[in-house]
């Protein structure tokens, strides 16, 4: 893994048969791009450029990475994570909430947690 750039992000275009397409320099550096910091070799602390009071974990577990989250008062480990965005403008989009799938890491069942953005 590259400690300068450990996730990478991109669009699936499923209207174009799942396809994939990277960020523009826009969207990277004004709404979805990520900050990162490294904590360990093996500890990475994520925010999204547009809402920098969520702080990301990506770390390994299990010989594999993964991203968790505390989300009311719930670790998780995040399947999916989906951004809800209503208006706004190409530079500044509007973005309304996120909705995060995933695992409650103390007990092991599916949960899924909405953050309202402020």
């Amino acid at each position: 893994m590259k400690s300068d750039n450990p996730v990478s992000i991109y669009w699936v275009r499923y209207g174009e048969d799942g396809a994939k397409k990277a960020l523009g320099y826009i969207q990277k550096k004004l709404a979805y791009g990520l900050i990162t910091r490294e904590i360990t070799k093996d500890k990475f602390e994520l925010r999204f450029v547009s809402h920098k009071a969520l702080p990301l974990y990506l770390t390994k577990a299990d010989q594999k990475y993964i991203v968790m989250v505390t989300a009311n008062s719930k670790n998780i480990r995040i399947n999916r994570l989906f951004v809800r965005i209503v208006g706004g403008s190409f530079w500044l989009p509007n973005v309304r909430y996120a909705l995060i799938e995933g695992t409650d890491m103390a007990t092991g069942k599916p949960v899924t947690e909405k953050i309202t953005v402020k």
